[in-house]
């Protein structure tokens, strides 16, 4: 059995030998598209030698046109399709056993997406590995793989045996590369050849919430969600409910809080968001921000209770320590400052908080109230346990 790695570039110096030193683990062959690099792009790739072939094209402002030029050339069972800020963590024995033994066409891996130092976002709704059997990319941005009945013939894998770390979404990425730009200008000439097709507004949507237009970013949203519910009254698509997500995050962005709490209440009497973590976890910070602290609490609990999803595009740790420091600076609006510690302490410790958020503003909490003796015992555990802290 033999794997292509399939690629676009374009000045991807600064993350192109990390991906392929990764990617190149599991796949036999790279199949490498740029689009103009000027940079030290192509120069890196050589460094890997025949197994990579490089493919010069004209970037014509359409990602499919780009990608299905790499899957004509590739020669493997299998494609491989990443990023080239994209990083592969796999076990390459257990991905190709799997591959082998299943009838499937493809599958999604698990993808976490690095936002800034305390955001990471969960999701796995790309096929990425997939049978080379002719199927192609459409669509000029945001590209889909043609495969039919996606839903019963691609399944994602086991993180324990193969994640995607994606650094593409970096803010300090995301402005150096002026993505936002790129994207609506290909977005908004999409949007007139397919002006009724709702994905379209959802992704400009999107980029405006992305710039932190959130007003712009709702009003593209509302569109998408009229010309999806004029499609089919039956049933949300994954983007339909990441686009409510967004939806709250804009009103609360705009600090309209009771406007997001009535959008919320509204939206999880639908099953479809029965599970959605991120959902319960606006909604609690909502009513912490209008001082409904005893509905805060009700709500942020129920976010423990779910747990950490991947059902659906989450932010990591929303379903764990994320609550429990909002929990604290509720008990602290209380005045019960036991209650507040025992939240920071459970923040602090939570075997989700990887990144440490919520330490430093504890220990500030902890000098300004005077409780040194918690503080000496809380630096004990923290320089024992060797954790790392950000925030």
């Amino acid at each position: 059995m033999k794997i292509s790695l399939c690629m676009i570039v374009k000045n991807e110096e600064k993350y192109i030998r990390m991906c392929l030193e990764n990617a190149l683990k599991l796949a036999d062959e790279a199949i490498i598209v740029d689009t103009g690099s000027t940079d030290k792009t192509i120069e890196i790739i050589k460094e890997f030698g025949d197994k990579v072939k490089i493919i010069r094209h004209k970037w014509n402002n359409d990602f499919s046109e780009a990608r299905n030029i790499s899957l004509e050339n590739a020669t493997g069972d299998w494609i491989l399709m990443l990023d080239a800020d994209e990083k592969l963590l796999c076990d390459p024995k257990l991905v190709r056993d799997e591959l082998e033994s299943s009838v499937l066409e493809g599958f999604e891996i698990p993808l976490y997406n690095i936002i800034n130092l305390n955001t990471i976002l969960y999701s796995a709704v790309y096929c990425k590995i997939f049978k080379n059997k002719g199927y192609r990319y459409v669509g000029a941005i945001h590209e889909q793989i043609n495969i039919e009945d996606i839903v019963n013939h691609v399944k994602e894998l086991d993180s324990n045996i193969c994640k995607v770390i994606h650094y593409g979404y970096l803010e300090s990425n995301v402005a150096e590369k002026d993505k936002i730009s790129r994207n609506l200008e290909i977005l908004f000439k999409e949007k007139e050849k397919k002006p009724k097709d709702p994905f379209v507004y959802y992704n400009i949507g999107c980029c405006y919430e992305m710039k932190g237009e959130y007003k712009k970013a709702l009003k593209y949203f509302f569109k998408c969600n009229e010309l999806t519910y004029s499609i089919s009254k039956f049933g949300l698509s994954e983007f339909e409910i990441d686009m409510a997500k967004r939806m709250t995050e804009c009103y609360y962005n705009l600090e309209e809080y009771k406007i997001c709490i009535e959008f919320i209440n509204d939206m999880i009497k639908d099953n479809a968001f029965k599970n959605f973590v991120d959902m319960y976890y606006m909604l609690g910070n909502c009513y912490f921000r209008v001082q409904e602290y005893d509905k805060a609490i009700e709500n942020l609990n129920k976010c423990l209770d779910i747990g950490e999803t991947k059902e659906f595009i989450s932010v990591n740790g929303r379903g764990s320590y994320a609550p429990k420091l909002i929990m604290a600076r509720i008990y602290i609006a209380k005045g019960e400052k036991i209650e507040a510690i025992n939240k920071y302490m459970e923040c602090a410790f939570d075997s989700n908080n990887i990144i440490g958020e919520g330490i430093n503003e504890f220990r500030a909490f902890l000098v300004q109230n005077n409780f040194v003796d918690i503080l000496n015992e809380f630096n004990k555990i923290i320089e024992k346990k060797g954790m790392k802290v950000i925030g």
